[in-house]
């Protein structure tokens, strides 16, 4: 049998089966149409789950199939904020996912570490970096009270979502990766470290978007504090 995957959350979807309810994790439709992501950022395999068990997603009393052992472990998450910014995840399998800045998606993606999850024992641990920085010198007041909005507006997620962050200034985990002031070296470097991601911000862009490559960044970096 052939299970498809989400290549965020690996929550799996056996062929020709149409789980109720949202993917709790990433928030993929389960009959296998991804909401947010293109197909190519979805995987299959020849292999059923090893191991797998069922709880019943508070929202709507659909079932949501996930991978058992991964609650021991933890998502890391790199959020570089701003409206050009992006929110980056890497799981507990190995996989990698981001998403430039959307209000609704970064709701999506961070509430279902928490709000699908009955007992506070069963959420999986997550750990989250989040870049500080300050207004530029020359930046105009409206500039600077819409990113203030914007970086207010991804704590308050975290905060209410109860995800552990931690603020980074971007010296401190560029020279982690021998990154400089040039965005061009974060994309090259995300690049190698993740070759599978697309660091487009759409499928029509033709450039990398650097918020994406940063964000990815950020949450490898996450995964070198707590390792």
């Amino acid at each position: 049998m052939t299970v498809m995957q989400c290549s965020g959350c690996r929550h799996a979807r056996p062929g020709g089966v149409v789980l109720p309810g949202p993917c709790a994790t990433c928030t993929m439709s389960t009959d296998g149409t991804p909401s947010n992501y293109s197909p190519a950022e979805w995987t299959a395999t020849s292999q059923a789950p090893e191991k797998i068990s069922a709880k019943v997603l508070d929202a709507d009393g659909g079932t949501m199939i996930q991978y058992a052992p991964d609650m021991e472990k933890t998502f890391y998450i790199g959020i570089d904020p701003g409206k050009d910014g992006a929110l980056a995840v890497l799981t507990p399998q190995g996989n990698a996912y981001a998403m430039a800045f959307d209000e609704e998606g970064y709701r999506d993606r961070l509430s279902g570490f928490y709000v699908s999850y009955a007992k506070p024992e069963d959420r999986p641990r997550t750990f989250c970096v989040v870049e500080h920085v300050n207004a530029m010198p020359g930046q105009g007041v409206t500039s600077c009270f819409s990113f203030g909005q914007n970086f207010g507006f991804i704590l308050g997620l975290l905060a209410a979502y109860r995800v552990p962050y931690e603020l980074v200034r971007p010296q401190k985990w560029k020279r982690a990766f021998s990154c400089t002031s040039d965005k061009n070296t974060s994309v090259e470097v995300a690049q190698r470290l993740f070759p599978q991601v697309d660091l487009r911000r759409t499928p029509k862009c033709a450039k990398p978007h650097d918020g994406k490559a940063e964000a990815l960044l950020m949450a490898e970096y996450a995964r070198r504090l707590r390792q």
